[in-house]
């Protein structure tokens, strides 16, 4: 046994803080949590976007506390990769601004995720995490112009993660680009499980 001086001791100390906080850090990134809104069923099918299409939905944060979305994912049918080795990216907005929060590309190389539809998961890549305060946000996915990987589509069951509620689906027809979903359903009882996040 031998002793350091003070001076040694707090920079050893120091040093060891930091490379914890980093490690929990790297960890947290390479983690998301839990899926926030969930098919437990649904009709599989295939949606193109020919001419921009972007299908997501609006949710509200009810926790009073706000939750921290730290993913954000795309539907993998039968968890075998996407189809066609196609990217879809992935948004995140604030409802009332239309600020996007956090974006990423999801592809077969994305972390897959287990749903509660056992007809698949979901490919979700980790983001910087982002707080969200109660009060309505927006996800969408961009389509590509054809063949796109099946959905989940109606009819649907779903379930929520807790602090979390779907309030109604939504979409943007045009854009060739990623843009927030403000458009409603074709029809009555339109339903589709594109993106999530977690």
């Amino acid at each position: 046994v031998r002793s350091i001086s003070p001076q040694k001791a707090l920079v050893f100390m120091k040093t060891t803080t930091l490379i914890t906080i980093l490690c929990t850090a790297v960890l947290t990134l390479t983690q998301a949590g839990t899926i926030g809104v969930d098919p437990t069923s649904g009709q599989n099918g295939l949606v193109s976007g020919n001419g921009g299409l972007t299908l997501g939905y609006e949710f509200q944060v009810t926790d009073t506390n706000g939750i921290v979305v730290d993913g954000l994912g795309f539907w993998d049918y039968q968890s075998d990769g996407l189809i066609f080795g196609q990217t879809f990216p992935v948004g995140l907005w604030d409802s009332a601004t239309g600020t996007l929060l956090r974006s990423s590309v999801i592809s077969s190389a994305s972390p897959l995720k287990t749903s509660l539809d056992p007809d698949g998961g979901w490919r979700v890549n980790a983001v910087p995490q982002v707080f969200l305060a109660p009060g309505l946000y927006r996800i969408g996915a961009l389509m590509p112009v054809s063949g796109a990987n099946d959905i989940v589509g109606d009819p649907a069951t779903f379930q929520s993660a807790p602090g979390v509620g779907l309030v109604r689906f939504l979409r943007q027809i045009g854009s060739p680009t990623l843009a927030m979903p403000y458009i409603g359903p074709p029809y009555l009882g339109a339903m589709w499980f594109g993106p999530t996040f977690t």
